[in-house]
């Protein structure tokens, strides 16, 4: 739900964070984890209908770890090894904790 901007003006944060996409939301999330308070800012009033990412990567795999986001992300997709596009292979490194891309459905 979008706040009216004229409760925006008299609240006054530490933080604000600009855009309540995936890494807006991510950053509140991890600031409020840490009892910091923000303010969220965002232009548009409607949720979007498409998918702005294909998929998770291994770090940001262990950042849903740590704010205890995982296993609710791991059941709504797939894990990939190898990623064919068109002439081009991308292969995750082996040595990270989660040595596989997440995508989502």
């Amino acid at each position: 739900m979008a706040v009216p901007k004229s409760e925006v003006a008299g609240n006054i944060a530490p933080i604000i964070v600009v855009g309540a996409g995936p890494v807006g939301l991510f950053q509140a999330l991890s600031l409020y984890q840490k009892g910091i308070e923000c303010v969220i800012l965002e232009k548009r009033s409607e949720a979007i209908s498409d998918t702005r990412s294909l998929g998770i990567h291994p770090p940001c795999l262990v950042m849903l770890e740590e704010l205890g986001l995982l296993s609710e992300f791991l059941k709504k997709g797939i894990q990939t090894k190898i990623l064919l596009f068109l002439d081009y292979v991308w292969q995750i490194q082996e040595f990270l904790k989660y040595n596989y891309l997440f995508l989502i459905l």
